[in-house]
C-alpha cells in the first residue's frame, strides 16, 4: 500500500534537468508493484478463509457478507464524494484536457457501481483520472471474490492446485497474445483475465502452505533472491512503468507475481527473519489496520494538496527536496483521513457482523 501510496504521490511535473533526480524519479514511479504485492497478499488471506471455512453450511453468506460489510460502504461513499460533491465544485475550475477526463469518467459511473471500472478502462485504452483511477484493482479484486469462492468450493485440493497453475499459464499466454494483437500496454495491464493469475499465485501459496510443502527454506530464500534480482534487471532495463514495454506487460508480470509469491512464503516461515521482523513493525501493524481507506483516498488527497502547495519548486539545484515534503504531507493527510473515516464511518459497519440481527444463521 506504502509503495503504491509513494508512486502515485510522485506523479507530478518534472522540472529539474538533474540526472540524479530522474533516477530518482524512475525508483518511485517502479511503486506500481505494490499492486501486484496487494494482488498476492490478497489472493492468499481470501484462499485461506475460504479454504478453513470449506465445509461451512454458511460457507457463501458468512463469506459475502462479510466482504460486503468491509469493502462496500466506503467504496460507494467514495464514489458518491467524487461524483457528487468533488467533481461539480471543481470543473469549472480545470483546464480544457482536465475537463475532458472528467467528462469520460462521468459517463463511465455506471462501471464503477458495479465494479467493473478496469473493463472499461481497457475497452478505453487509458487510465480513467479524476481521483478514480486506482479503482480499477479493486474492481479486479471484487470481480475474483464472485467466482474464487465457487473454484474453493467445489474442487478438491488437488485439483485446485491445477486450476492454478493452468490459470497462471493462461494468464500469461492471454498477455502475450494480446500484444501481438496490438492490443494497448493500459488494455492488457487492467483487463481482468490478463491480471487474475497474481491473485491466484497467492491462492497456490495458500494451497501448498495448507499441504505444508513449503519447507525447504533455503530453497525458497535463493529462489527470492534470483527472482527479485530478475525483477530489478527487468525494470532497470526496460524502465520503471509498468505499460513502458511489452517484456514488462507480459512475461514481466509473472516474474513479479513469482518474487512477491516467494517473499510472503519466507514471511511465512518459522524463522525469525529480517524480513519478517520489517513486516511485522508495529508501524506497518498499524497501517494495515488503516490500508483500505488510506488506498482509497490518497489520490483524492494528492490532488487536493498539490492544488494547495502549487507546482514543484527547486532547491539547490534539485527537486527531490520538495518531492520528499509533498510525498510526506500527501502520507500524512492520507493517515489522517483514513483514521477519521474508520473512527465515524467504517467501524459501524464492522460491528453489523456481530450484532444477532445481522448475524448468519443456518
Amino acid at each position: 500500500m506504502l509503495i503504491v501510496m509513494f508512486y502515485h504521490f510522485m506523479h507530478v511535473p518534472m522540472i529539474s534537468v538533474n540526472s540524479f533526480d530522474r533516477q530518482f524519479e524512475n525508483f518511485f514511479l517502479s511503486g506500481w508493484i505494490g499492486v501486484d504485492l496487494f494482488f498476492v497478499l490478497s489472493g492468499f488471506l481470501i484462499t485461506r478463509i475460504l479454504f478453513n471455512t470449506k465445509y461451512d453450511k454458511n460457507y457463501f453468506k458468512s463469506f459475502y457478507f462479510k466482504r460486503t460489510l468491509r469493502i462496500f460502504p466506503l467504496y460507494y461513499l467514495y464514489l458518491i464524494i467524487c461524483f457528487f460533491l468533488i467533481i461539480p465544485y471543481t470543473f469549472p475550475k480545470m483546464s480544457e484536457f482536465e475537463q475532458a477526463k472528467i467528462l469520460i469518467a462521468q459517463k463511465s459511473q455506471i462501471w464503477f457501481y458495479f465494479y467493473l471500472s478496469n473493463i472499461k478502462q481497457a475497452i478505453l485504452g487509458f487510465f480513467l483520472g479524476s481521483g478514480l483511477g486506482h479503482l480499477w484493482t479493486l474492481a479486479i479484486e471484487e470481480q475474483f471474490y464472485v467466482f474464487w469462492p465457487l473454484v474453493i468450493k467445489f474442487f478438491s485440493i488437488k485439483n485446485l492446485k491445477r486450476i492454478a497453475v493452468f490459470t497462471l499459464i493462461a494468464c500469461l499466454g492471454l498477455r502475450i497474445s494480446m500484444y501481438f494483437l496490438h492490443y494497448t500496454a493500459v488494455t492488457i495491464y487492467s483487463f481482468t483475465p490478463t491480471r487474475v493469475d497474481t491473485l491466484v499465485m497467492g491462492g497456490l501459496i495458500a494451497f501448498l502452505f495448507y499441504e505444508q510443502k513449503l519447507k525447504n527454506e533455503k530453497l525458497i530464500h535463493l529462489l527470492l533472491i534470483i527472482f527479485s534480482l530478475l525483477t530489478v534487471v527487468m525494470l532497470y532495463a526496460f524502465g520503471p512503468r509498468a505499460t513502458g514495454h511489452p517484456v514488462i506487460y507480459t512475461v514481466g508480470f509473472s516474474l513479479i507475481a513469482m518474487s512477491f509469491s516467494l517473499l510472503l512464503t519466507s514471511l511465512l516461515s518459522e524463522r525469525k527473519t529480517v524480513l519478517k521482523r520489517i513486516f511485522s513493525h508495529r508501524i506497518l501493524v498499524f497501517l494495515g489496520k488503516y490500508s483500505y481507506a488510506i488506498y482509497i483516498f490518497h489520490p483524492l488527497v494528492r490532488q487536493v494538496v498539490l492544488k494547495g502547495i502549487g507546482d514543484p519548486v527547486i532547491y539547490y539545484g534539485t527537486q527531490i527536496p520538495w518531492e520528499i515534503m509533498f510525498t510526506l504531507i500527501c502520507s500524512v493527510v492520507s493517515i489522517f483521513v483514513a483514521l477519521i473515516s474508520w473512527n465515524l464511518f467504517e467501524k459501524w459497519f464492522l460491528k453489523l457482523k456481530t450484532k444477532p440481527a445481522f448475524s448468519i444463521h443456518s
